[in-house]
């Protein structure tokens, strides 16, 4: 009996460890099938939003026209769909974004980055959304122009969507089919109106001569500010090509005054006794060349002619390294120094540019202000009454 019934045990024990294996193995194979598919599924994704990347990095050099981005929720896709549609039908380049296409961040930053003009479908799920506020966000802060489309007219957006959506450059309604076709107009000259701007600032700047290469600094001092002198003058050296350091207290000393284009004398007391530099202020003064002053000695002020020369200028008080190099703000005094003298190099329009300058910014005004007009108001009918008066007497 007793072999019997560890017989019996023996037998039995082996059947239900069988059984839990092949659960356990029925198990692991579910979720290896169930991780198979959906590694299989990220990784169709992952190729499907690269395609759309190269897509994107193909077609940015090899057209000019106007590039939109349309980001909504998935709920205003048919809004977004149609807006789209109207804009290609202007001749813009217009694609689509939302909180779930494309998954990639990096697809999803190239798509922002590689757009002119970010357009927002406003929508009460597009302020729940997270994804939706991240891609706005990030629109903002590499300052895109934005167009703010309210897709619900029961809704007002608040917090961060309602303070980007109240900055954007045009804030349109949709309520009816008509206002479709008149977003799709605003938004067609907005975005013009923002690449004409955005290539007329890029021709702007390339006017400007780059590192003040055609500018002439004079430094002139006298043997108690060499040490101020040095320290501007290798502060200078690394955006200023032509700098020119005098010494005026030298007995064969010579200023250049007549070759330079910013004049930055170092104010000592020195100085103020040296005939030399009276003569090259003087000279500087008949010649208006800027002239950006810099005392070099505490507790001191010009109290002859000198003062006169400062008087009503913006000066600069360095006195060693650390007085020009301490941080004031989120600056310091030789960096400000360094500042007011590029922008002292920048040539000065003539009288005639400044009128084509003026008449360019209004022109610039009007043709905004005729953009906002998009509402004519409508002629006003001549109204005939058949009412006659009577007089009574």
């Amino acid at each position: 009996m007793g072999c019997g019934a560890s017989n019996n045990n023996v037998v039995k024990t082996p059947t239900r460890d069988a059984t839990v294996a092949t659960a356990l193995t029925t198990k692991m194979t579910n979720a290896n099938v169930s991780y198979i598919t959906t590694g299989i599924l990220f990784h169709l994704k992952f190729i499907f939003d690269i395609c759309l990347l190269s897509s994107f990095v193909h077609l940015v050099p090899t057209t000019n026209a106007t590039k939109i981005l349309i980001a909504s929720h998935t709920t205003q896709q048919k809004i977004s769909e149609r807006l789209r549609q109207g804009l290609l039908d202007q001749g813009l380049s217009c694609y689509l974004l939302n909180e779930n296409t494309p998954q990639s961040l990096n697809t999803r930053a190239k798509i922002i980055q590689w757009c002119d003009v970010f357009i927002i479908v406003i929508s009460r799920l597009y302020q729940r959304t997270s994804f939706c506020l991240e891609a706005l966000n990030y629109a903002k802060d590499i300052h895109k122009p934005i167009i703010s489309v309210l897709a619900e007219t029961t809704f007002r957006p608040y917090g961060a969507l309602g303070a980007i959506s109240a900055s954007a450059i045009r804030s349109i309604v949709l309520n009816n089919e008509t206002s479709f076709k008149h977003a799709v107009s605003e938004i067609t000259n907005s975005a013009r109106n923002e690449m004409t701007n955005k290539i007329n600032d890029n021709h702007t700047i390339s006017r400007l001569p780059q590192e003040s290469s055609t500018c002439t600094v004079l430094i002139c001092t006298t043997d108690d500010g060499n040490i101020v002198g040095q320290l501007v003058y290798e502060s200078l050296t690394a955006t200023q090509s032509s700098i020119i350091i005098e010494n005026l207290s030298k007995p064969n000393a010579a200023c250049s005054v007549a070759k330079c284009t910013v004049f930055v004398p170092i104010l000592t007391p020195q100085l103020e006794q040296t005939t030399l530099s009276r003569v090259a202020f003087e000279q500087a003064r008949l010649l208006y060349k800027p002239i950006i002053p810099v005392i070099a000695i505490k507790k001191w002020r010009p109290e002859g002619w000198l003062g006169l020369i400062i008087t009503g200028r913006v000066f600069f008080r360095i006195f060693d390294q650390e007085t020009a190099y301490k941080p004031f703000y989120d600056s310091n005094r030789i960096t400000d120094l360094r500042v007011a003298i590029e922008i002292a190099c920048q040539p000065v329009p003539s009288e005639t540019e400044r009128e084509e300058i003026k008449k360019n910014a209004l022109q610039k005004e009007l043709d905004e202000c005729k953009s906002k007009l998009s509402l004519v108001l409508p002629c006003i009918a001549p109204q005939i009454s058949n009412q006659t008066c009577t007089l009574r007497i």
